[in-house]
């Protein structure tokens, strides 16, 4: 039987602002304050045009951020500054949920804090945050009336700044401001300024339409207990604006409209052997933006909402639709590589498929039609036809990864592709020749060693055809395509060599690998 013995007092320590400040930077800090603006803005159905303003000023190293969106009425200014106070209920369909994100973001930028804000045409108050409140025992805070400023609107300024901020910071800021509020930038009734210039939305639906694998948009709900639901809207497809520094493929999350991470190429999405793979260039093509709607108690983020909780019951019930997409779509991209200018970013226009699925726990599909068969490469298949070959005489590997490397130069765009395929190809010739002459016993050198032998090309084939003999016709163009490249190399005038040229000097050392080896091409 539990008997009372004493109370506690359960007021939080000051303490925990400065536990966080690590957790936030400039990009989460601010996007906090930018969250607290839509909320209002969400909360009142988008009645007004929202604004939101925002000054850095790298030299003072301030900042200032302004909105419209209605502010804060007096007897709700306490949420300010108490952990864990909102104004947004969890049910509703808003950013914000925790109450501290505001909060934490403040006081992780700036050791000064000026908070002004005026709802309708009430009185407008300020609220000062700074070094000796936060480090005293109190939580009381003075509020103060001041000179009003304009109807329904919220002042944050930010001084003496925790970190430095350059003129770099200010340019991500922009790009992550673009990427993370697209939807609502979108709108015609929202828009975001920094220093001045309006910002406009950067999103990730830039699709290719390859014929019968175009982008699917997948539209379902995972229900929750006590019959609550959230929506999930899934694209999936290959896309136009592969970047291969940046690698920006992989999965985008959307909560709300916000985006909490993008790009994400982890196990939990099905980056790993037998589903999507080991995130690699192969598979750059493929992208998936999933986007999460409902309660705000519900939606798998962070308090900060910078990640995704992998954890969540949405995530895992989004799990079964979301891993076959990632990986038919990635493999899908494997599957054309090499052939993507003419299969994927020729597709420029089209139509996306539409796919309600009724339930997602019972779907373990993509829903894209059989996935065209693997291109094998040109060493795939020359090593394949001369498997038997190799195992017994291991040193024409050489000759055979010299003719894949010539046919994948000649596929590129390069302007001076045929001088280095003709380079290639004369190699192979030589050294095929030199590896003939080493494996094979009986061979009258007259004396000579290798490097002796190889000063003249003509006394080397004399030897070798001493137990097999070329084609007359296939030593005159072996002749050809030597003197040409010798031409190349020795001479001061740049000769043109043709495609043609390179189909026939590798017609002829084909033929010459066949003869001196068995070589199956």
């Amino acid at each position: 039987m539990k008997k009372h013995s004493k109370t506690i007092d359960g007021t939080p320590n000051k303490r925990m602002f400065w536990s966080i400040i690590s957790d936030y930077n400039l990009k989460t800090s601010i996007c906090e304050l930018v969250d607290n603006a839509l909320d209002i803005w969400l909360k009142n159905k988008k009645g007004r045009a929202l604004a939101v303003d925002i000054v850095l000023n790298t030299d003072n190293k301030t900042i200032k951020i302004t909105d419209n969106a209605g502010g804060i009425k007096e007897q709700d200014l306490g949420v300010l500054i108490s952990p864990g106070s909102s104004l947004n209920s969890p049910d509703e369909n808003v950013i914000g949920l925790f109450g501290v994100g505001s909060k934490r973001a403040v006081v992780a930028l700036a050791e000064n804090i000026k908070i002004k804000t005026r709802h309708r045409k009430r009185t407008t108050f300020q609220i000062d945050i700074e070094e000796d409140w936060l480090e005293s025992e109190d939580w009381e805070m003075p509020i103060y009336d001041i000179p009003n400023i304009t109807e329904n609107t919220t002042i944050v300024e930010l001084n003496s700044l925790r970190v430095p901020m350059l003129d770099e910071d200010v340019l991500e800021l922009s790009k992550h401001l673009c990427e993370t509020y697209s939807q609502f930038i979108s709108e015609d009734n929202f828009s975001i300024k920094l220093n001045g210039v309006l910002l406009l939305p950067i999103q990730f639906d830039n699709w290719a339409y390859p014929p019968s694998y175009e982008p699917r948009y997948y539209l379902f709900e995972i229900p929750i207990e006590n019959g609550q639901k959230v929506g999930v809207e899934l694209y999936a497809g290959l896309i136009l604006d592969r970047d291969p520094i940046l690698e920006n493929y992989g999965v985008y999350f959307y909560c709300n409209n916000r985006l909490i991470m993008k790009e994400v190429k982890n196990r939990e999405v099905g980056y790993i052997s037998k589903l999507a793979g080991i995130p690699h260039p192969d598979a750059s093509l493929a992208r998936v933006i999933v986007k999460i709607s409902g309660p705000a108690k519900l939606m798998p983020w962070n308090s900060s909402k910078s990640e995704i909780n992998f954890s969540s019951p949405i995530f895992k019930g989004l799990i079964n639709v979301l891993l076959p997409i990632v990986t038919d779509f990635s493999s899908l991209s494997r599957r054309l590589k090499g052939e993507w200018d003419e299969k994927v970013f020729s597709h420029k226009d089209g139509e996306m498929q539409y796919l309600d699925i009724d339930d997602p726990k019972e779907v373990r599909k993509s829903f894209l039609p059989p996935l065209p068969r693997v291109r094998k490469t040109a060493i795939d298949h020359l090593r394949l036809k001369n498997t038997a070959l190799v195992k017994d005489s291991p040193w024409i590997i050489g000759a055979l990864d010299s003719l894949a490397a010539q046919e994948i130069i000649s596929r590129q765009r390069l302007e001076t592709k045929n001088r280095v395929a003709l380079i290639i190809l004369d190699s192979t010739f030589e050294i095929s020749l030199k590896e003939y002459i080493v494996h094979t016993d009986g061979l009258n050198r007259k004396g000579k060693s290798l490097e002796e032998l190889f000063k003249n090309r003509d006394e080397v084939i004399s030897v070798v055809q001493q137990k097999i003999k070329f084609k007359t016709k296939t030593l005159a163009r072996i002749k050809h395509y030597y003197q040409m490249r010798c031409k190349l190399i020795h001479e001061r005038a740049t000769i043109d060599v043709i495609d043609s040229d390179i189909e026939n000097f590798r017609n002829a050392v084909e033929e010459c690998l066949k003869a001196l080896f068995g070589v199956k091409i």
